[in-house]
């Protein structure tokens, strides 16, 4: 699930709170996001800080921004690629798989209109902890520029931290064992049996036609062995 401007932080608000048994894997300072978020139709577009964890993507941004904060479980992350054109500076793209309800943007857009400088406070907890209906329902589109040429190893990270968390298997869940069939299914239909039949007659023609060869050879050995008798002339 994907969550605009409700990312719990640390104190100044530039580190996010981990999740229990979740570990920040990498960190960029000085990038440019942009989302597009698919149902409204709008683009938004920030500067701030990018962090993977073995379960998400986080950005943040200053107050100024446009946007706060986005969160993405690396489950609703897909088709992510490393663009290199040949204008302009390479960037990384993926697209966010759309959400149930719950997960979205504000529909009020622009964070300017929160109110004076003095409810900053409980207006920025107000903004950050409420969940907004509207924007991933459909699906958003992501592009990230990094300043210091960090793009692909961010793009093998998140590969590789959505191939840790089983995020690339399409085997199908939870499918059924092929069905046990009892003995009496098979009692109409009994298995042949293909174990070679030995006929009695046709056996003893062959003991007696290999009998009378091992006589037949007896006796050209014997003739062989014995020289012919002597015989002289007077």
């Amino acid at each position: 699930m994907a969550a605009i401007n409700n990312s719990m932080t640390n104190q100044d608000g530039t580190r996010p709170v981990e999740f229990p048994e979740e570990k920040i894997i990498l960190s960029y300072d000085d990038v440019q996001l942009r989302i597009s978020l698919s149902a409204p139709g709008r683009v938004y577009d920030a500067h701030g800080s990018i962090f993977l964890t073995n379960k998400r993507i986080v950005f943040l941004s200053p107050a100024h921004e446009s946007i706060r904060s986005l969160s993405v479980l690396l489950q609703y992350v897909a088709d992510g690629y490393l663009a290199q054109p040949l204008l302009g500076a390479n960037r990384w793209e993926a697209t966010i798989l759309p959400g149930g309800s719950g997960s979205g943007i504000d529909d009020r857009g622009d964070r300017g209109d929160r109110g004076g400088e003095n409810d900053n406070d409980n207006n920025d907890n107000d903004y950050n902890q409420h969940t907004y209906s509207n924007g991933f329902n459909q699906g958003a589109d992501l592009k990230v520029w990094f300043s210091q040429g960090s793009t692909f190893e961010f793009y093998q990270g998140v590969e590789e931290a959505r191939e840790r968390l089983g995020a690339y298997s399409n085997a199908p869940q939870n499918e059924p064992l092929p069905k046990y069939e009892s003995e009496s299914n098979h009692s109409s239909n009994p298995t042949p049996d293909y174990s070679y039949q030995v006929h009695d007659d046709s056996v003893h023609a062959a003991m007696a036609a290999r009998g009378a060869d091992a006589d037949a050879n007896e006796e050209r050995q014997q003739g062989q062995e014995n020289p012919p008798p002597y015989s002289s002339y007077s």
